[in-house]
């Protein structure tokens, strides 16, 4: 359980800092906004207008690091739960979903133990194109085995390309772009 505490400490504390950060630079701009505005002679609901965009793009930022704090503790409790505590438990990446980035296709079916994800960076945290938007899963390498996802390309798509990735397992089938 320490290595969950432990990463999850550190996406807690990562998050937080960003959002300190956020809000420190917001108030610096909604100060800017006012000092500005006052200087070109805009009427005060102009500057009330200009500070209000300002606080939905915080608003949103503090929506989307949340989200993915949330996201992260989840997915740490369920390797934590799926591997009983043992470190060296495998997990396969699966990419799941409609829209799955570059990066999570190419680690589709990539094997490493729970301590190596934790470590490496799981769905909604690791180094991805998508990052908090990320909706892959990893999963117990003996579910992957028991339950395989083939991944196949269709058809080429009218712009070419290697076409459209098709991932099935033996439950439902997955069409996502690539």
């Amino acid at each position: 359980m320490r290595l969950v505490e432990r990463k999850l400490a550190i996406v807690i504390d990562s998050n937080l800092g960003d959002l300190t950060i956020a809000l420190e630079q917001t108030d610096l701009e909604l100060n800017n906004i006012a000092r500005k505005g006052k200087a070109n002679g805009w009427t005060a609901k102009q500057i009330a207008e200009r500070q209000i965009l300002e606080l939905e793009a915080l608003k949103n930022f503090a929506k989307k690091a949340s989200s993915g704090a949330i996201q992260s503790s989840s997915v740490l409790g369920n390797l934590e739960r799926d591997s009983k505590g043992d470190l060296q438990a495998k997990f396969v990446w699966t990419a799941t979903g409609s829209n799955v980035c570059p990066t999570c296709t190419g680690l589709h079916g990539t094997v490493k133990t729970y301590e190596g994800w934790a470590t490496w960076g799981i769905p909604g945290t690791a180094p991805t194109l998508c990052t908090v938007n990320c909706v892959c899963e990893l999963i117990e390498e003996k579910d992957a085995i028991e339950n395989p996802i083939i991944v196949k390309r269709g058809k080429k798509g009218i712009r070419g390309g290697r076409g459209k990735i098709e991932a099935m397992t033996e439950k439902k089938t997955l069409v996502t772009p690539e």
